[in-house]
């Protein structure tokens, strides 16, 4: 008897161990570590790029397209537009000379140009653009802002509608263009005009 109680009692701890020994094993195989947060997937493409060196930031190297004219608009059909729509008293075509004389802007300077402007001493009219060389843009920008104080001083004794519209000479520039243009009814409102002026030529891009 004794000895068919210490089988059973042998048997019962060989079964225990061998359990035992089971439950470590899938223990060991169930302990995987996950993969790192910051990892890059590279098979993620909704990633930032921060985090995806593979991924390429698509906003660098965008080129910005140069400010044109419309199709088939050239800077005389917008000064002789301006003409019609604000007017302009006895005007006279800028040339070569008179861009240097009087307005004291080098030809040089300048790609190509159509302006004309008033030579009577009762209007201030100016109507003037130019497509300017690369990097002179500033010279002639202080060029035109000197003509427009000339214009100012010459009506400050007399003609105050003529004066006031020199006052709010319009300076546009517009990517390589730029736009000199004193005219317009100053009895409409010269804020009023200042924008008709505006819109005309933006309406030429």
């Amino acid at each position: 008897m004794k000895k068919l109680f210490a089988l059973v009692l042998a048997m019962a701890l060989s079964f225990t161990a061998l359990t035992g020994c089971g439950r470590n094993n899938n223990d060991k195989n169930n302990n995987t570590t996950p993969p790192s947060a910051t990892t890059p997937d590279k098979e993620n493409p909704n990633m930032p790029p921060e985090n995806n060196p593979d991924k390429k930031d698509e906003t660098l190297g965008e080129k910005v397209e140069d400010v044109v004219l419309s199709a088939g608009a050239t800077l005389e059909d917008i000064v002789v537009k301006l003409g019609e729509e604000m007017g302009i008293a006895m005007p006279q075509k800028l040339d070569d000379e008179t861009l240097k004389d009087v307005f004291n802007i080098d030809p040089a300077d300048i790609e190509e140009y159509y302006g004309e402007y008033s030579v009577v001493n009762t209007s201030s009219d100016h109507i003037i653009a130019v497509k300017v060389k690369e990097g002179r843009m500033d010279d002639v920008k202080k060029a035109f802002e000197e003509r427009r104080d000339s214009v100012v001083k010459d009506f400050e004794q007399y003609l105050p509608d003529q004066l006031e519209k020199a006052k709010n000479a319009s300076i546009i520039e517009k990517g390589p263009y730029l736009f000199f243009v004193i005219a317009g009814d100053a009895e409409k409102g010269i804020d009023k005009e200042v924008t008709r002026i505006k819109e005309i030529i933006e309406g030429y891009f």
